[in-house]
């Protein structure tokens, strides 16, 4: 796992990656429905990946206080329900 966080730490975004992806109104207000605390997050990837291991790295390298929940709202579209506000603070200021 270590290893894994190592390579995680050393990306870094190319220009054609930091082009903004929007995430639809609908999209939006369907999140906050579910969770008036949560983060919307998009999965970019090519290949297939295990679900079920994404979710346990995330909850690895944000290690957030008092826990929190991931739900699949459309393909490859999470929300993340976190519960603490400065918890939200800290993982929208992490890197990359």
């Amino acid at each position: 796992m270590k290893e894994m966080v190592d390579r995680w730490r050393s990306l870094a975004i190319t220009e054609k990656e930091e082009e903004v992806i929007g995430v639809g109104d609908d999209l939006v207000l369907k999140g906050k429905e579910k969770s008036p605390k949560a983060l919307v997050g998009k999965l970019l990837s090519c290949r297939p990946y295990n679900k079920r291991h994404f979710k346990e790295t995330i909850a690895n390298l944000w290690k957030i206080v008092g826990g929190f929940e991931i739900r699949e709202i459309e393909e490859d579209i999470y929300l993340f329900i976190i519960k603490d506000d400065k918890e939200i603070e800290r993982i929208l200021s992490m890197e990359p």
